[in-house]
């Protein structure tokens, strides 16, 4: 989920001025396709009724709100029908691609230590100790601060039904795209920029 690279820019720029001004600065959308894919010939997609829960590699897992499941879904419902493909069931109809939706949401932590400066070398002493002197501080320790980042992944992925491989148990995706972001303020606008997101990664896809 590039949780790494993802962690550190969301803590850079939460943390330093000249940095995003509102969590919606801090989303971003990647998408990736194969690009041996003869997308032009799909025509049917099955689609699951809930995302999965995933678990990002690095960070402490956070707990996911599934109220707002059938909303974002039928966000990327509506994205695939537009670019022409028609849902089925796949218990009744072999799909072309099969679309799976999974969120990680992931709490990152940085600590950052700032040394408690001493007076050596060059204070100007006072009265009989020169500059020469050195002040002695055995129980200072430094400070240390947390920066706390809870950021949120949403994966579509697109699997190509037509080249299952029984035998390994394989799918081939042949599309992918992540919306990823910080998981502040109330629901509602969380929601809004996921979808906000799904909407991009379809635009930014223009091969579909």
């Amino acid at each position: 989920m590039r949780t790494g690279a993802l962690a550190a820019a969301l803590l850079l720029a939460a943390c330093y001025p000249g940095g995003a001004e509102t969590v919606e600065d801090l989303d971003s959308v990647t998408t990736q396709h194969d690009p041996a894919a003869s997308f032009a010939t799909l025509r049917t997609y099955a689609f699951p009724d809930s995302i999965q829960e995933v678990s990002a590699p690095e960070g402490e897992p956070l707990p996911m709100d599934h109220s707002y499941d059938a909303r974002i879904l039928s966000r990327v419902a509506s994205n695939l029908e537009a670019i022409g493909l028609r849902r089925v069931d796949p218990s009744v109809e072999s799909p072309d691609v099969n679309v799976l939706v999974t969120f990680a949401a992931t709490r990152y932590t940085e600590y950052t230590s700032y040394p408690f400066y001493d007076l050596w070398p060059g204070w100007a002493g006072f009265g009989g100790y020169d500059g020469t002197w050195g002040v002695y501080y055995p129980w200072v320790t430094g400070t240390t601060y947390a920066t706390v980042i809870d950021a949120g992944s949403l994966r579509i992925d697109m699997l190509d039904q037509r080249t299952a491989n029984p035998l390994m148990k394989q799918l081939t995706a042949i599309w992918a795209a992540s919306v990823d972001g910080v998981l502040a303020g109330d629901k509602e606008s969380i929601v809004q920029r996921i979808e906000k997101g799904i909407d991009q990664a379809f635009a930014q896809s223009p091969y579909l």
